[in-house]
């Protein structure tokens, strides 16, 4: 059996510089003032006018240093063209970072959702080399090294990763983007603790929300308690800030809220947060919909969701939509090459197609940067079995319950039940696979259950089980009871009828339009509607 996707927490997200420069979470504070998280625009302008003046080497250098910023990047190619044309003496790495400004260096171009499946990366290996030629110009750019360090993580260099951020650190104390990465980075390494310490402790955090959102959400990871909750509930309730800003914040109050049982509260914070939504916390929403109970087609949403490649993924897994959902989880890999969760979900969907070799390759690929993840752990073994490397995915099944607990436990067993029916020990399978149904069952997590009796109906068919028919029946038995996507993508194999998921039909609104005869006018209501709300009223 596979894993899916553990539990998703509002943990702040790692992009690209490129990529984070634009949205309204890239900004920092130092005392009231709050400022762009960019790169010195007066200082680029000064080196601008002197290389006009008087044209050198060292200029040019510091002028392409500049190129990671998007606003600053068509002056700098114009510039870079300028020099290209005119012959200008440039040195090696110079050139390099010239060519690749102006187009001309072809093996730049990455095409999204087309980075291969095997366990090295090849457009990591090009845009790792292109950041240390703009380093190897200016060393001291914060924004770069957040660069090189996500890369350096995905290699599984995570001490030298941690060097790379502190080092940015040091050069932009102040920077909110490189003080949640730093964060982010702990959580990756395993060290919560260490993350939440860091965001409780800054000088900012008491007045910054998307700090303030982190401290949260690390709380609860680190199974501590949250100093700035109180204080957060406040800033949202008060708009404090604009709601882009309060988003993260409302969200990961509203998380805090669902885990605690109160489903009203968390709706109240969650359409604060959906105001204006940032692309984690669309991700957020979408994986706690059924949770919620909301809608989520106003147009303000669907725009949001339009952008998130994790949110785009999910819904289309829902909708069993495999082929969309695939080419968004390879964007999501190629915008955090370090995270584990796109990794995840791609090898458990090419273990299910029955795509063995890529799901291998990418579950090492993801273990080379976290080795110790138990969902790749999972899905890796699954595939060596699947595939009939029998003695491979007893050693990584091991491993696994080494180092796992609860719920990977239970996979572990049905898998264990896979691999004993492929070495024809069909008493045996039978009863690993019961016995991780019934590990399910005891902790009530039922829609495993039915996920591994669908695991078990696909073993049982592929190994020509004499009750494989019975067991499948059972499956879609349970699947009518607890289904999920992931289940209907497992037994639709098996049976090409079987209807997806059914949705929740009493759903909430964010909010309610209401359309008043007697003024002619069309006003929206804020505050979550009832369930089954229909999307207009008309007031006579």
């Amino acid at each position: 059996m596979k894993a899916s996707l553990p539990p998703r927490r509002l943990i702040p997200r790692w992009r690209r510089t490129s990529a984070t420069l634009n949205l309204p979470e890239a900004t920092y504070s130092v005392g009231k003032r709050s400022n762009l998280v960019a790169l010195d625009t007066d200082r680029f302008e000064r080196v601008l006018e002197e290389w006009k003046e008087s044209p050198t080497t060292g200029l040019l250098g510091d002028l392409l240093s500049f190129s990671v910023d998007p606003s600053l990047a068509p002056a700098v190619i114009e510039v870079a063209e300028k020099a290209l044309a005119e012959g200008f003496h440039l040195s090696p790495a110079q050139r390099l970072i010239v060519l690749s400004l102006t187009g001309e260096e072809s093996e730049r171009l990455v095409i999204p959702g087309a980075l291969g499946t095997g366990v090295c990366n090849p457009a990591i290996q090009r845009q790792v080399a292109e950041i240390r030629r703009i380093l190897s110009v200016n060393y001291a750019n914060p924004l770069v090294l957040l660069d090189l360090a996500q890369f350096q993580v995905a290699s599984g260099q995570a001490k030298r990763a941690e060097r790379t951020v502190l080092s940015a650190l040091s050069l932009s104390p102040y920077n909110r983007v490189i003080i949640r990465t730093l964060a982010r980075l702990y959580v990756h390494m395993s060290k919560p603790d260490k993350a939440h310490a860091l965001i409780k402790g800054h000088v900012l955090t008491p007045t910054d929300p998307w700090l303030m959102a982190s401290e949260v959400s690390l709380a609860d990871l680190s199974g501590s308690s949250s100093r700035f909750a109180s204080k957060g509930f406040r800033f949202v309730r008060d708009k404090a800030a604009s709601s882009a800003d309060l988003t993260e914040l409302a969200g990961a109050l509203g998380v805090s809220e669902l885990k605690a049982g109160s489903v009203g509260r968390a709706r109240d914070m969650f359409r604060l947060a959906l105001t204006n939504p940032n692309d984690n916390v669309i991700a957020q929403a979408v994986t706690h919909q059924s949770s919620l109970g909301f809608h989520l087609d106003q147009p303000v949403l669907r725009e949001a969701i339009s952008t998130a490649q994790e949110a785009q993924l999910l819904i289309a897994w829902n909708s069993l939509r495999v082929d969309v959902a695939e080419q968004n989880a390879l964007m999501w890999h190629d915008e955090e090459p370090f995270s584990s969760r796109p990794l995840q979900f791609l090898t458990a969907l090419y273990a299910v197609q029955k795509r063995y070799t890529e799901a291998e390759n990418l579950a090492l690929r993801g273990l080379i940067a976290d080795p110790d993840e138990l969902a790749l752990l999972a899905n890796y073994a699954y595939a060596l079995a699947s595939s009939g490397k029998l003695d491979a995915a007893d050693r990584v099944l091991q491993k696994m319950l080494s180092v796992g607990h609860g719920r990977y436990d239970a996979i572990a067993l049905a898998t264990k039940g896979l691999v004993a029916l492929k070495r024809g020990q069909l008493a045996l399978g039978d009863a690993l696979y019961s016995e991780a149904m019934g590990a399910f069952r005891s902790r009530k997590e039922f829609s495993f259950e039915a996920l591994c009796q669908a695991y078990y109906a696909r073993a049982a068919q592929d190994v020509g089980h004499p009750e494989a028919h019975e067991i499948l029946l059972r499956a879609e038995a349970l699947y009518q009871k607890h289904g999920t996507s992931d289940a209907a993508i497992v037994l639709r194999q098996l049976d090409p009828s079987l209807e997806a998921p059914k949705e929740e039909e009493a759903t909430r609104r964010l909010n309610q339009w209401v359309f008043d005869k007697k003024t002619d006018s069309l006003i929206s209501r804020p505050g979550v509607s009832r369930p089954g709300a229909p999307p207009l009223i008309v007031k006579e």
